[in-house]
């Protein structure tokens, strides 16, 4: 069992980006979880998402087989993830269901710069059709 984690950022120092002005285009997730990644079974694969300055997050998924979408704010640090597993928008996960999309919708971020985005895959090896996260500045 493996957790391959991408950072948004290609250095080795944590670093935010900036702001949305009203919102993002929508971003296909790539690194670990780019379409077209095989996550062998039991694995878990995930991506850190720069959410500063967003305040309504829907992520978007769809696999080849079964696992569970987690969900977990990054704390200021950049590196750890918020204690809290209740306070995460889907921490321990949502099931995933095979061959079909899963919507998650956060309707307000707490304030959070940073949103680990990771399929905890089943027993099964996974194809990633998409993984896409869209962001606006305005919560609900």
């Amino acid at each position: 069992m493996a957790t391959n984690l991408t950072d948004y950022e290609s250095t080795a120092v944590a670093r935010s980006g900036d702001a949305p002005v009203k919102y993002r285009p929508p971003l296909r997730l790539q690194g670990f979880l780019k379409p077209g990644t095989i996550i062998a079974a039991n694995d878990t694969n995930g991506v850190v998402v720069n959410v500063l300055g967003c305040g309504r997050i829907r992520v978007v998924v769809k696999t080849s087989a079964a696992g569970t979408l987690r969900l977990r704010w990054r704390l200021a640090d950049h590196l750890v993830v918020l204690a809290t597993a209740a306070s995460n928008p889907a921490d321990p996960g949502t099931a995933i269901v095979a061959a079909t999309e899963l919507v998650v919708d956060i309707a307000n971020n707490p304030g959070f710069g940073e949103l680990e985005v990771a399929i905890v895959n089943g027993a099964a090896p996974s194809t990633i059709s998409y993984v896409d996260v869209f962001m606006t500045d305005t919560p609900n």
